[in-house]
């Protein structure tokens, strides 16, 4: 029973988050992440400790793909930490905002080159894709399942979506599709870091 409390946990911990970007609250978004989602582990989602401590963007996409969260939404939330790192709204001890540039490049890199997103990606897609041409009964069922399953921080709504336009009968946008928009977005991203002149700021 482990899992599907540490996957509700990590769910809570992303909704909230999304809360507070919705309302750009921008330092209530980055620290809502400093949460223990595995407490027998005591394992942070996040942690900024110490000064050493950084942010591993393949263990989270790791993690959160572990716990079937989906990959273009493991995709969207990256990109957002990276939107943060680099609005110079911010402040985490013991980092300048030179740092926070660096680590954001980092992040929208690994996610434009995550074999393990991409790989993810296409296994839904050819899954659904078998399930649409065997039995239309059958895909339903498996979405409602998924639906279900992980109602996470991006699935709720698009879950949702799914099933109701494959009931109209109307066209249903890939996962891959849906993960090269968040690389299209993350390209751009790349771009805008490379702009930001990172401040010299003495470390506080």
């Amino acid at each position: 029973m482990k899992e599907p409390l540490i996957r509700e946990k990590l769910n809570g911990i992303l909704k909230k988050a999304l809360i507070e970007y919705s309302e750009r609250n921008h330092q209530a978004f980055f620290n809502s992440l400093f949460r223990e989602y595995d407490e027998e582990m005591h394992t942070y989602f996040l942690k900024f400790k110490k000064c050493k401590d950084s942010i591993n963007p393949e263990e989270i996409i790791e993690m959160l793909l572990n716990y079937d969260f989906r990959p273009n939404g493991v995709a969207y939330l990256l990109n957002l930490i990276g939107e943060v790192l680099i609005s110079r709204k911010i402040k985490i001890k013991g980092k300048t905002t030179r740092d926070l540039k660096s680590l954001a490049s980092l992040i929208f890199t690994v996610v434009s080159k995550s074999k393990e997103l991409t790989e993810k990606v296409k296994m839904l897609d050819d899954r659904i894709q078998d399930l649409r041409k065997s039995d239309k009964e059958n895909y339903i069922s498996y979405i409602k399942s998924r639906f279900n399953k992980v109602k996470d921080f991006v699935m709720l709504k698009v879950y949702s979506d799914i099933a109701q336009q494959y009931k109209e009968d109307s066209l249903i946008i890939s996962f891959q599709s849906r993960l090269d928009e968040m690389h299209n977005t993350v390209r751009l991203n790349i771009m805008i870091a490379d702009v930001i002149e990172g401040s010299s700021e003495e470390i506080k």
